[in-house]
């Protein structure tokens, strides 16, 4: 029972993922969907990890920061931002009972659109740094 309730949190939590790229996708380009044959290309990568969100978004801020990317803003879960070109926003999606010492992990989903998304998105993957947890005591 216990493996079933885990799998389907983790279905769960990839489902809200993907919502979250699509959110996340329509916010970067910032056009209304009746206008969807204007959006730039966007491309989207994950890193999951056994770390809890706000860890995560930490994470994300710094990866963001040492790609280049300017005008950072940031909720509990996610932050984004800009280069002259492309945008770039990093979602921390909590992963149930997935982290260190049985505590929630994280899912980070890496989402950038503009003239270099995909050169963007893989530096920005490239600088995330993974957190660990040393102590679980």
């Amino acid at each position: 029972m216990l493996l079933r309730t885990v799998a389907l949190a983790h279905s769960v939590a990839r489902a809200s993922a993907l919502v979250l790229i699509v959110a996340a996708a329509l916010y970067l380009v910032g056009v209304s969907p009746a206008h969807a044959y204007v959006y730039p290309a966007s491309y989207w990568t994950t890193k999951t990890m056994t770390v809890p969100v706000p860890s995560c978004v930490n994470a994300a801020r710094q990866a963001l920061q040492k790609s280049g990317i300017g005008n950072l803003s940031s909720d509990s879960m996610s932050v984004g931002g800009t280069t002259p070109t492309t945008r770039g926003y990093i979602v921390c999606v909590r992963l149930p009972k997935a982290g260190a010492c049985n505590g929630d992990g994280a899912t980070a989903v890496i989402v950038t659109a503009g003239d270099d998304a995909k050169t963007l998105r893989d530096k920005i993957a490239a600088n995330f740094a993974i957190p660990h947890l040393i102590d679980c005591g």
